[in-house]
């Protein structure tokens, strides 16, 4: 379950109406008096489960970058399971999903400004997901569903800045949130 969350949310963060880069072309940036921050560079979007660059380090090929990926133990609800009903799918909580903002070779003041914009569309997007409306409505059905796992709704959304070396790139900042996923074929 822990692939299927990480590329539904991947996917989805790459989506052309909701996703990062569709949000971020549309964030205000005024500074107080006049004037504007410069403009963020659009992401790459990555994850660990299907990008072969980051899958063992935060090394994306292609900087700025947003690189996802699950970090947590899941909790399942557990029930009697009788082999002759036909069984319900399965509840699972828990399981943290980090979006992670990693730059390179970049001014570390255009690196806190422009990741301060890039974590507000990540946290924009995954609001949007929770919406059944926007995803029912422009997207498919099935956007939230991968091998009959759903995400079902993201909670506990946590927004980080930091400043620390990965490899060769820097970890500017990442979203952290607690995914709520379904298991339609559990047994």
């Amino acid at each position: 379950m822990i692939l299927e969350a990480t590329v539904i949310i991947s996917n989805w963060l790459k989506d052309p109406t909701h996703g990062v880069n569709a949000l971020l072309s549309t964030m205000p940036r005024n500074k107080i008096g006049a004037g504007t921050y410069t403009k963020p560079k659009p992401v790459s979007i990555y994850d660990d489960c299907t990008d072969d660059c980051v899958a063992m380090e935060l090394e994306p090929d292609d900087v700025p970058a947003i690189v996802v990926f699950c970090d947590s133990d899941i909790r399942f609800l557990m029930d009697m399971h009788d082999p002759k009903e036909q069984k319900k799918g399965q509840k699972a909580e828990g399981l943290t999903m980090v979006a992670a903002y990693i730059v390179r070779d970049m001014d570390p003041l255009d690196a806190r400004q422009q990741g301060n914009f890039v974590l507000r569309a990540v946290k924009n997007s995954l609001n949007r997901f929770n919406n059944p409306r926007t995803r029912g409505a422009q997207t498919s059905d099935d956007l939230g569903r991968l091998n009959d796992v759903s995400v079902v709704k993201i909670s506990d959304l946590r927004v980080q800045r930091v400043a620390g070396s990965v490899g060769q790139s820097t970890l500017a900042g990442f979203v952290l949130a607690t995914l709520w996923l379904y298991d339609k074929r559990p047994g």
